[in-house]
């Protein structure tokens, strides 16, 4: 048995959360929140999305909302999906050196604002004893329920980005509009850098 075993397991889970705060830069200011969700389950899936100026928003939208802008190049996101299983796989490992189960599903927001980190783990199947559900799907119905429970705000315009408009009164509050919000980077295949998933 391994005495250190929860000292070693929220180290992991916590570097899961820091990996995705490094995605945006560790900018407090104005993320609120940080959402990861790894599945070990048919392999390894890690994705991360965030609460910034008070949009809920995934990661390759991140330019969107934010004041500062972020290195949201494919090469970049990859990166950090793959760094996540590796994590991923740590976690796996440390569980059954235990003789412990594996959890399925781990789900962790982390507030950089306050400093607080909440955690959910789960043991059920998830997806792999569906022949219709993905990984993909889990990630985007804890997405959509986090984003339903926040009400819709304008989105804040970028500054110095907008080609087209200008801000009706320009960055007072987190609910600042932009006469033109259509400047989105290109989504990134949803489950590239996630391995084993179908």
């Amino acid at each position: 048995m391994n005495n250190n075993f929860d000292d070693e397991f929220q180290k992991l889970f916590t570097e899961m959360v820091e990996l995705a705060f490094e995605f945006v830069n560790n900018n407090s200011d104005e993320v609120d929140a940080v959402y990861v969700i790894g599945l070990i389950e048919k392999g390894y899936f890690y994705k991360q999305f965030y609460k910034i100026n008070g949009t809920v928003i995934e990661s390759h939208k991140v330019n969107t909302v934010s004041k500062m802008q972020y290195d949201i190049s494919n090469v970049r996101a990859f990166s950090l999906l793959n760094l996540g299983n590796e994590l991923l796989k740590k976690i796996e490992y440390l569980f059954k050196s235990d003789n412990r189960d594996v959890p399925t599903m781990l789900k962790l927001i982390y507030y950089p604002k306050t400093g607080k980190l909440e955690s959910d783990f789960g043991y059920e199947k998830n997806f792999s004893n569906s022949n219709a559900k993905t990984a993909q799907d889990v990630y985007e119905d804890w997405f959509n329920d986090i984003k339903k429970s926040f009400p819709v705000m304008a989105q804040v315009c970028r500054v110095g980005k907008a080609e087209k408009g200008t801000c009706a009164n320009t960055h007072k509050s987190q609910a600042d509009t932009c006469a033109n919000a259509g400047h989105y980077a290109q989504a990134m295949d949803s489950t590239a850098g996630n391995e084993n998933l179908k």
